[in-house]
This record gives structure tokens, sequence and C-alpha cells, in this order.
């Protein structure tokens, strides 16, 4: 599949839908409380394994857990989510 980047509106419902938070370490992205926290839209299965760009894949997280919990190329995310895909 072709590398696109999320589109605006998937990125303002993804927010909503996470309460501007990390959806691993539950993190405030909103800017509110911390003006350097960064929100991450990170793929929970990734375009390369057949991933969408679509709001059932998208999750919000921090700079940090972007970096560290996704090092190993793994689909990981909360267990908030209703899973939808399966996990290799």
């Amino acid at each position: 599949m072709k590398r696109t980047t999320i589109p605006s509106w998937v990125k303002r419902a993804v927010y909503f839908r996470d309460r501007g938070r990390c959806v691993l370490c539950d993190k405030d992205l909103s800017g509110t409380l911390n003006l350097d926290n960064q929100e991450n839209y990170d793929h929970i299965v990734p375009l390369a394994k057949h991933g969408l760009n679509d709001v059932s894949n998208v999750q919000l997280l921090c700079k940090e857990c972007n970096q560290k919990e996704k090092r190993a190329g793994n689909a990981i995310t909360s267990n908030r989510y209703q899973s939808w895909y399966l996990y290799d």
C-alpha cells in the first residue's frame, strides 16, 4: 500500500475519541498542562502490514510511548479499544 499522510479529519476524530491523552501512559497531550507534550498519531497495524489510514487503526500516543513501545514493530495498543485486527 502506498504511504500517505493521515487525513486531518481522522486526526481530529482520533484526538477527540482519545480525549487528548496518550492511550498507553495517559499523559495529557492537549497542551493545557504542558506545552512540551507532542501528540503522535500512530498506526496500530502498520501500513506495511496492510493496516489502514482509518479511525479504527490510528491511536494517539505521546512521543515517548511512540518511540519506546513501537520499537519492536508489533501492534501495541491500549485495552480500551475493541480489537478489530488480528495481531501477528
